[in-house]
């Protein structure tokens, strides 16, 4: 998936979750398939996999910041503003740099990919970095 293979990692992540639902790596699971959904501009399921690790995981920082960016990518900027808030609020002021953070901590192995991150957190209206 970090290789740019994000719609071929899709079935197998949702298997494994399938398969050991109480598996410790959850968070990552659910994380990693967010971040698919995300690669493949399914942007509307990306949300609710990165709303769900918000709420069961809440400190799981990049699955934030691939809310923040499925949020933008929808024009959802003041849905995007709010989360921004509470990820703020939650982490620290250094969470309100995400572009900076995005580009230098991104999981994508591509430019590509990490680009399409941090254009998505620009369309939610973040600037920082």
């Amino acid at each position: 998936m970090w290789a740019g293979r994000h719609q071929e990692a899709i079935e197998p992540l949702k298997t494994a979750m399938r398969l050991s639902p109480f598996d410790p790596d959850m968070p990552h699971w659910l994380h990693f398939t967010g971040r698919a959904l995300y690669g493949v501009g399914n942007y509307a399921e990306a949300i609710t996999v990165s709303r769900q690790i918000c709420r069961s995981y809440p400190n799981m920082q990049p699955a934030w910041r691939t809310l923040l960016a499925a949020l933008g990518q929808t024009r959802q900027v003041q849905e995007a503003e709010a989360v921004m808030q509470e990820a703020v609020a939650r982490f620290g002021e250094d969470f309100g740099q995400p572009l900076r953070l995005a580009a230098s901590s991104a999981q994508e192995l591509r430019p590509e990919d990490r680009e399409h991150l941090v254009a998505g957190l620009r369309k939610a209206g973040l600037t920082g970095g």
